[in-house]
């Protein structure tokens, strides 16, 4: 019954462990940060490390070998949050050109002013406290396209 008591233990302390990594993460992200790709490498790592060595009284030996696990998970994520966005943009492309397909010439051409416009304001958007940069757009450095003649 011992071993039955230290899974059990062993389990919860798991659970509690992925429940705390998903709150930190979640609560970070939440808060207006500017998104995954503001934050600098590690950045996630040290936060989870510094407030589990607090609530979990790590020892500094623990936190030497909990720290290069923590940066190892924080790149393992940055690679797949960069594959979901790059996916993403593809399935965004594919959909525009299927609904273009469908569109007369006038609406294809409305259709490319709004995504235009859209662009533009991705690509201008003041960054926000605690965010950086951001992340440079598609010709960064250029100056924005002319808007649109009213009609």
């Amino acid at each position: 019954m011992n071993k039955r008591w230290q899974v059990f233990v062993a389990c919860l302390g798991i659970f509690a462990a992925g429940a705390l990594c998903g709150g930190v993460v979640a609560l970070r992200y939440s808060r207006g940060s500017g998104g995954w790709h503001a934050m600098e490498r590690g950045h996630i790592a040290k936060q989870l490390l510094d407030r589990w060595t607090t609530e979990l009284n790590l020892t500094p030996e623990q936190q030497e070998k909990i720290r290069p696990i923590l940066l190892r998970g924080d790149d393992e994520m940055r690679k797949l949050r960069s594959e979901s966005f790059r996916n993403g943009t593809a399935v965004m492309e594919r959909m525009q050109a299927e609904v273009s397909a469908v569109l007369s010439p006038d609406q294809r051409t409305k259709l490319e002013e709004l995504q235009e416009r859209f662009r533009r304001r991705l690509n201008t958007r003041k960054p926000r406290e605690g965010r950086g940069e951001g992340r440079p757009s598609k010709g960064a450095g250029e100056s924005p396209p002319a808007p649109p003649p009213e009609s």
